[in-house]
């Protein structure tokens, strides 16, 4: 059962006992309609909180796979751009390295493809070679500055200069920055919405039972308040 379907059972029990108007004085404090209702809010709150959040993350992830998008094509593109510019086989070689790992590609001693493959084709290899976004960033910062250090790197496309693929660099590690940032928002929104509807003392589960029981205690095991109430259940996740 979802959040949303546990906050609006709860929220049906709450109905329950206001109906009742008097009849239902419980003696527990935190079972009074008033502070059900506290309860409720709270909790609706902390669940918009958490969609925000997760709205949040997804913005992210989305702006980093942009970001990230064509990165491989990129890469060689200024490989081809440094063996013409007459430096040593051996840097030639560690720019082959980090373009080969950009494309998700093994260890070859075929050249280096700039085809670019199409958008799910490089996803799928991303994820089947193990590319994380992190060690995609490390690896074209590598690229980067070994073209840094070459004085013959000298390339009129104005993407494949160094200040711009320095800024391209500084692009990717903010995203994947952020990133991070919003992911830790989102386990802290989740903790903190699981914390007030299951685990916490005083939780919206705990709190469901107490007022079936006083619903029990008050009206009786037959009655119709009691029987009213037990049909809305809160299912508690497995994980949390």
């Amino acid at each position: 059962m979802s959040h949303i379907k546990n906050l609006q059972n709860f929220d049906k029990v709450i109905a329950v006992c206001t109906g009742l108007g008097g009849n239902y004085n419980p003696g527990q404090q935190n079972l009074s309609v008033q502070e059900l209702t506290t309860l409720l809010n709270n909790a609706n709150a902390a669940y918009d909180s958490m969609k925000e959040v997760r709205s949040d993350y997804k913005h992210a992830t989305n702006h980093r796979e942009v970001m990230f998008e064509g990165i491989d094509k990129l890469a060689g593109r200024v490989l081809s751009e440094l063996k013409s510019s007459n430096v040593l086989e051996q840097t030639v070689a560690d720019a082959r390295e980090m373009t080969r790992k950009l494309a998700g590609r093994k260890a070859s001693r075929d050249p280096v493809s700039t085809e670019l493959p199409a958008a799910t084709e490089t996803s799928k290899k991303r994820r089947a070679k193990g590319l994380d976004y992190a060690s995609m960033a490390d690896n074209f910062g590598i690229l980067v500055m070994t073209v840094s250090e070459q004085p013959n790197y000298h390339p009129n496309m104005e993407d494949l200069k160094v200040q711009a693929l320095q800024k391209k660099l500084e692009e990717l590690q903010v995203a994947n920055a952020n990133v991070s940032t919003a992911r830790a928002q989102l386990m802290n929104a989740k903790w903190s919405l699981n914390n007030m509807l299951y685990t916490n003392p005083g939780s919206v589960y705990d709190t469901m039972k107490g007022v079936k029981l006083q619903m029990k205690a008050i009206f009786g095991f037959s009655s119709e308040p009691r029987q009213a109430v037990t049909k809305f259940q809160i299912s508690k996740p497995k994980a949390l």
